[in-house]
């Protein structure tokens, strides 16, 4: 299934055709000198953060910040919800922190099909007492029961008991079960007091308006009865240590973000949040799709990360926010985008609304797909009058090191590698996001062909994006490592007060 050798489609034809690179880099670097707010990235985490950085790098060098991504799609409301309350829009909780919990309540995620190394941690908790509470509205039977080859005496055969209690809430209603939880809480007096008084902003609004809440209310919005909400109730407060865990079922929805906000309450009520195996932990979905957001791929780019990017390029930012993965179509709908990169991902198939978002890609002059294998949106996502798809090395075959950062904060180092495509005509993401650039902004203030050696990508990811300052030397000192000031084992948040901002 994989892509060995780069193609085009040209307007009025029938099929794709082979192209060379010459003609490639001929027809990108005409499609990038339109006017900056007519050009676009979008994005997906499979690729490294040296290929984003250089991506975002790039797109901003020519005024433009649309840089869409597929976690605009995903778990933006992940990171609103944590900013809002916490002051950092990702995982409270490091893997070493995980494997201390003794209660996680995993809410709209299917993990055994999408986060299976995942299923080990449950595993284990389960193995020494502890206690998993699944709410989805279907019942995964790998939620119920799973098999893991990492514990094949144990388990593989039979298969282990995961949850101890499963939850079924109708559709979108987790909102409403999460205040059912809270006001079991609230009755029985099993609120930390002192910990939302000493740590929390805001705490009595969010009070009053559960106690204001009819439990006929909550019972009919989530169709879970009290007795089971009690239950759920119960095993959050015996737990010493709780993890709150999520994936798209919850970011995935109107209310998302209010719904996060219920989560981060009932953590600051039981006090399981910034300390050491407890806390707020979002399930992303592409391996490295919370490193693009570390690298600047945003439409909310941190201020310090502008500044130190405005150093290093020798010129001021445009300030004004970019298309998101939603508003970039809408732009291509309204005809406003000429030229469009997608460094992996399917955009097409990633909207809701298919059929806008192939009429919106129809509009747009020249896309350019970097992709190891073929998708939906390279044969819907036809462009007007180009569309070039580049074959690239899958992440474990590029010819140089790369880094990713996981869901919990923590920096990969990857190994150079080879591909099982030997007489492919493939080139890695790198090495074609630095001709490109070099051709578009010459060789100042940045050496874009030096930065083909992802060594020196490493270096200005350093010296450009906060707590990334132990990638420079990585490759000397081989030390992966956890991101500075994202992991909580104290009640001290990065908020203007200090304390976590509860949210009615």
């Amino acid at each position: 299934g994989r892509l060995s050798f780069p193609i085009i489609h040209r307007a009025g034809s029938s099929h794709y055709e082979r192209i060379s690179y010459n003609e490639i880099y001929t027809i990108a670097e005409t499609a990038f000198r339109q006017p900056p707010d007519r050009v676009a990235s979008y994005s997906s985490g499979r690729s490294s953060n040296e290929a984003v950085y250089l991506l975002q790098l790039m797109i901003r060098a020519m005024g433009s910040n649309n840089l869409a991504d597929c976690s605009d799609l995903c778990h933006a409301s992940s990171s609103v919800g944590l900013k809002t309350v916490f002051g950092t829009g990702t995982s409270l909780v490091d893997l070493e922190g995980l494997q201390q919990a003794d209660c996680v309540v995993l809410v709209g995620s299917n993990a055994p099909a999408n986060h299976p190394r995942l299923m080990n941690d449950l595993f284990t908790l389960r193995d020494r007492g502890g206690t998993v509470i699944v709410i989805n509205p279907v019942r995964e039977v790998g939620l119920m029961k799973f098999g893991s080859p990492a514990f094949p005496l144990s388990s593989l055969v039979q298969g282990s008991e995961i949850s101890s209690l499963f939850l079924q809430p109708i559709p979108g209603s987790d909102l409403a079960l999460f205040m059912g939880i809270q006001k079991v809480l609230l009755e029985r007096d099993w609120v930390q007091w002192d910990y939302l008084r000493n740590h929390t902003d805001n705490w009595q609004a969010v009070v009053d308006q559960i106690n204001g809440t009819a439990w006929q209310t909550v019972i009919d919005t989530c169709g879970i009865s009290k007795e089971e909400i009690e239950t759920a109730a119960e095993m959050i407060h015996r737990g010493d240590r709780v993890i709150f865990a999520w994936a798209m079922g919850v970011t995935q929805q109107a209310n998302g973000v209010d719904t996060i906000f219920s989560i981060a309450n009932t953590a600051l009520m039981t006090g399981n949040a910034g300390k050491v195996g407890a806390g707020m932990m979002p399930i992303r979905g592409h391996s490295n799709v919370q490193g693009f957001g570390s690298m600047g791929v945003t439409v909310r780019l941190k201020a310090e990360i502008r500044e130190a990017l405005e150093t290093l390029l020798g010129k001021s930012l445009k300030r004004e926010p970019g298309y998101d993965a939603r508003a970039l179509i809408e732009a291509a709908d309204a005809g406003r985008v000429d030229t469009l990169l997608c460094l992996g991902g399917n955009l097409y198939a990633a909207n809701p609304d298919l059929t806008q978002a192939k009429r919106a890609l129809g509009q747009v002059d020249t896309i350019i797909y970097l992709a190891t294998k073929p998708n939906l949106g390279h044969f819907h996502g036809l462009a007007a009058q180009n569309t070039i798809i580049i074959p690239v090395y899958a992440r474990f075959e590029n010819p140089h090191k790369t880094t990713t950062e996981a869901g919990n904060n923590y920096v990969r180092l990857n190994d150079e590698g080879k591909t099982h495509l030997k007489q492919g005509d493939l080139i890695s993401e790198v090495e074609f996001l630095t001709e490109l650039a070099h051709r578009l902004h010459g060789s100042t203030p940045v050496n874009w062909r030096k930065l083909q050696d992802t060594r020196y990508v490493r270096q200005l990811i350093a010296q450009t994006i906060p707590g990334y300052e132990k990638i420079g030397e990585i490759d000397e000192t081989q030390e992966e490592f956890t991101i500075e000031g994202r992991i909580f084992v104290e009640p001290k948040f990065p908020t203007p007060t200090g304390n976590a901002q509860m949210q009615v």
